[in-house]
């Protein structure tokens, strides 16, 4: 039997599961019948007798007052509240992003040298206090490759630059989308080199799964809690949602108040990216478990008053106040990567300000760098665009053929599949050629959901 109540703002829920509703943390209002009449009918809460009509229309305007009033106050996001937020969760010298290397070499080396890691806290330990992550594989079971030569997996890549001129940060990215896809089918022989490139020259979902790697001896490399905290701290620095989750977890281990602080730090990082781990153990505390309850008390936060989360600030406040949301996002954007994607749509389409696409174009590439992967079909768009910048068909196109290997969601105004085979046409053979072949690559060990998997032709 189902306990189905309704809340202050009129949300239907289990209150046998939860004490309050699970989408506005609101109180009760009324109570249901169980599930499995046709209509559910509410309880009248009305004194027996006549009543004056007047009234009770008064008396029901007050109460959608006062109910607002009170649904305000627990998730209000004026701009004081998310400055305030937004020093809680970053240091007072926001790092910044680090300078891109140059090209590593064919056959990296180790990459435990770069910089000396730092010694952990006496009490530090490999556990971490809350759920691991969801693995980065998204296919349980390695798989044959049909048409991928293992051994010529980094010259397709290379093929790519010998056609013609792509940025460092493009190859990169080609080097981390085959290798991770390699990972996924068992191929970590090859796929791993590829990513540990991607990681060093500063691909965030490559250093969160090198860190992801180490942290739990996954992806054949050994455990090793120091490489792990070092390449995860790399991916937090740039937004990576995954990544700051880990590592909040890791520093939740240190007793001491910097570590605590650390801590609630990057679980903010990942609670306002709306990471779904962080956003279920919010849940937990909000329900009264006891371990995600004293995991939030020794964060030092308050499950029930947690501001709004970046996706759901751009969804509701983007078209009612653009201005205010566009500001916002901008503040979020230094610490929470999916923020720079929301931001850059947003000034691509001139919303909630002066348009300017030509700045939004590296928003975009680093959102997709940190996982954000619609940030791929945007920037194609914007070097088909001559008012961003060159126009560049081949930039274009690797970048199409990179993003149809991940699931990208809902593009809105642009058709991915008609754009890569309009562009595809205005390419040389040469280019043509070599494109074919990554993507090729790419479509033999695409993850489920995207356009590869799903168009095998």
């Amino acid at each position: 039997m189902t306990r189905l109540i309704r809340c202050i703002e009129g949300h239907v829920y289990d209150a046998d599961e939860h004490t309050t509703c699970p989408r506005c943390s609101l109180s009760q209002e009324t109570e249901a019948q169980p599930v499995g009449s046709s209509v559910l009918r509410w309880e009248s809460h009305a004194a027996p007798g006549r009543f004056n009509i007047r009234w009770l229309a008064i008396g029901a305007s007050a109460a959608v007052c006062l109910a607002g009033i009170g649904y305000w106050k627990m998730h209000r996001t004026t701009p004081e509240v998310i400055q305030e937020e937004t020093q809680k969760i970053v240091p007072p010298a926001v790092p910044t992003a680090p300078a891109k290397p140059i090209l590593p070499p064919a056959s990296p080396q180790p990459v435990a040298h770069e910089e000396p890691p730092a010694p952990p806290p006496p009490q530090q330990s490999e556990h971490r206090a809350w759920p691991d992550n969801p693995p980065l594989t998204t296919l349980p079971v390695p798989q044959p490759l049909d048409k991928l030569s293992t051994q010529s997996a980094p010259e397709i890549v290379a093929a790519l630059g010998s056609a013609g001129p792509l940025p460092p940060e493009l190859l990169m990215l080609a080097r981390y989308a085959l290798g991770v896809g390699l990972i996924d089918h068992g191929k970590l022989d090859v796929g791993l080199p590829l990513i540990k490139q991607a990681a060093e020259y500063g691909v965030a979902r490559a250093q969160t799964a090198l860190g992801h790697g180490y942290l739990t001896g996954s992806y054949g490399l050994q455990k090793d809690l120091p490489a792990a905290r070092r390449w995860l701290q790399k991916a937090a620095i740039a937004g990576e949602p995954e990544a700051a989750y880990e590592l909040s977890a890791l520093e939740f281990g240190d007793p001491s108040p910097q570590g605590k602080a650390a801590a609630r730090e990057h679980f903010l990082v990942a609670y306002f990216a709306n990471f779904p781990l962080a956003f279920q153990l919010m849940g937990k505390a909000r329900r009264g478990d006891a371990e995600a309850s004293k995991i939030f008390q020794q964060l030092n936060l308050d499950p029930a008053r947690m501001p709004l989360t970046v996706p759901f600030l751009f969804a509701t406040q983007r078209r009612s106040n653009p201005e205010q949301t566009r500001d916002q996002l901008n503040v979020f954007s230094q610490r929470v990567a999916i923020a720079k994607l929301y931001l850059a749509t947003m000034m691509r389409h001139g919303e909630g300000g002066t348009q300017d696409k030509r700045a939004a174009q590296p928003l975009f590439l680093q959102a997709a760098e940190a996982g954000y992967t619609a940030g791929l079909i945007y920037a194609a768009e914007g070097k088909l665009d001559s008012s961003v910048g060159q126009v560049s068909h081949y930039e274009a196109i690797v970048l199409l053929a990179i993003g149809h290997a991940f699931p990208t969601g809902v593009i809105t105004g642009i058709n991915p599949l008609a754009l890569y085979e309009d562009t595809l046409r205005q390419l040389p053979l040469q280019q043509s050629a070599a494109v074919k072949q990554f993507q090729d690559a790419l479509r033999s060990v695409a993850m489920p959901g995207s356009i590869l998997a799903t168009h095998k032709e």
